[in-house]
C-alpha cells in the first residue's frame, strides 16, 4: 500500500507541477506561482475564517481580513498591467486542479478509514503483520506520513485555485481601469469587454468546479472577490486620465455587471461593489460638495482615496491655460481643506473612544 501511495503521490505532484509551472523559473513563471511562493501571503489566506471551515478547525485566534490580503497582493503589482502569458489562461487546467484535489481527498478519506479499521480489527492486523505490533506501528506511521504529504498537496491545489482566480480579477480589471477611455459621448449598453471576459471566466469556472469540490471549498474560492474588485476599481482612479458623465455611466455599468455576476455565484448581495459605485458617483458633485458630505455624513473612504477622486475631478474639467492655473489653485485649496477635515474626523474618533469605554 505504501509503495502504491508513493507512486500515486509522484503522479499527482507531477500533474500539479505541470499545471502551475513549478519548474519554470525567471520571467516565464505564472503570476499565481510567484504569489504562491510568498509565505506571508499564504499565511494571510490560511488565517481567513473560510479556510478554517474547510479544514474543519476552530476559527483562528486572530483571523485575517481581505483588506490584509489586498495589501499583500499589492506588493507584487507595479504600474504595468499583468502579463497575459503569465496566467493560467486555460480554464481546463484549473478544472484539472479541482479534479486532482478531489481525487486526493477521496484517497485520503479511504486510507484514513483503512487505518482506523486496522487499529481495531485484530484479524486484519494478524493478516498483515503476523501479530508483530512493532511492524504494525511502523505501517501506521508510514501511511500517516504519506497521507500528510498528500493532504498538503491537496491544500496546495486549493491555494493555487484561490490565487489564480484573483490573478484573473486583477488582470482584467487593471485593463478596464488603465487602458479604457472614460471621456465618452456615446455610452454602449454593454459592459467593457474586460468585464465581460472576467464574468464569463468566473461563472464558467464556478459551474464546472462545483461538480468536484465540496460547497465549503467553492465558497472559499469565491468569497471576498467583491472586496478585491472594489479595491482595484477604487485604487486605480489615478490611472484614469479624464472622466465625464458618459464615463461615469460606463463605470457604473461595469460595476453593476460585476456585482450581478458575482451575486449569482455567491448567492449573496455583494455590498463591497456598492462602495466602488458610490465612490465614482461622487464625481457628479463638485469638490466643495464632496467635502461637505464628508463633514455631514462622515467619511466613507480613506484620505488618499478622496485625494485621487478630487484630482480626477480637476483633470476632467480643464479648459484654457488661464483656467488651468486657477483650477490648480482651487485643487490645492480643496486638498488642504480635505486634510483639515480628515484630521478633525480622526480627532473626533479618538475623543469618542474613552467615552464609550466609560459607558
Amino acid at each position: 500500500i505504501y509503495e502504491v501511495l508513493k507512486s500515486y503521490k509522484k503522479i499527482c505532484h507531477n500533474t500539479f507541477s505541470n499545471i502551475v509551472g513549478i519548474n519554470v523559473i525567471g520571467a516565464n513563471q505564472t503570476v499565481c506561482h510567484v504569489w504562491f511562493k510568498d509565505e506571508k501571503l499564504k499565511q494571510i489566506i490560511r488565517e481567513l475564517p473560510a479556510w478554517s471551515e474547510i479544514l474543519k478547525e476552530g476559527p483562528p485566534e486572530q483571523p485575517s481580513t481581505h483588506a490584509q490580503l489586498v495589501t499583500a497582493i499589492s506588493t507584487h503589482l507595479g504600474k504595468d498591467i499583468l502579463d497575459k502569458d503569465a496566467m493560467i489562461a486555460d480554464s481546463e487546467r484549473l478544472i484539472q486542479l479541482a479534479q486532482l484535489q478531489d481525487s486526493i481527498n477521496w484517497l485520503i478519506q479511504y486510507v484514513d478509514s483503512f487505518v482506523e479499521n486496522l487499529q481495531c480489527d485484530k484479524e486484519l492486523q494478524d493478516q498483515l503483520t503476523g501479530g508483530n505490533m512493532k511492524l504494525l506501528e511502523d505501517c501506521r506511521n508510514l501511511l500517516n506520513e504519506r497521507m500528510s504529504e498528500l493532504l498538503q498537496l491537496a491544500e496546495d491545489c486549493l491555494m493555487i485555485l484561490y490565487l489564480e482566480i484573483r490573478v484573473q480579477c486583477y488582470y482584467h480589471l487593471l485593463i478596464v481601469l488603465r487602458k479604457q477611455e472614460y471621456k465618452v459621448d456615446m455610452v454602449n449598453s454593454d459592459p467593457d469587454s474586460g468585464v465581460t471576459l472576467l464574468n464569463k471566466f468566473l461563472s464558467q469556472l464556478e459551474e464546472k468546479i462545483r461538480d468536484f469540490l465540496p460547497l465549503s471549498h467553492t465558497k472559499f474560492l469565491f468569497e471576498g472577490l467583491g472586496y478585491i474588485m472594489s479595491s482595484v476599481i477604487i485604487s486605480n482612479a489615478s490611472y484614469i486620465k479624464e472622466i465625464n458623465n458618459g464615463g461615469l455611466k460606463k463605470m457604473s455599468r461595469n460595476i453593476l455587471a460585476l456585482q450581478q455576476n458575482l451575486t449569482n455565484i455567491t448567492l449573496t448581495h455583494e455590498l463591497e461593489l456598492e462602495r466602488a459605485r458610490f465612490y465614482y458617483e461622487l464625481l457628479y458633485q463638485k469638490p466643495e460638495e464632496i467635502l461637505r458630505n464628508i463633514v455631514e455624513q462622515q467619511k466613507r473612504f480613506t484620505k488618499s482615496e478622496y485625494v485621487e477622486l478630487i484630482q480626477l475631478y480637476y483633470r476632467s474639467n480643464r479648459n484654457s491655460k488661464n483656467n488651468n492655473k486657477r483650477s490648480e489653485k482651487q485643487l490645492n485649496l480643496h486638498l488642504v481643506k480635505l486634510n483639515e477635515i480628515m484630521e478633525n474626523e480622526s480627532d473626533s474618533s479618538s475623543e469618542e473612544k474613552p467615552n464609550g469605554a466609560e459607558l
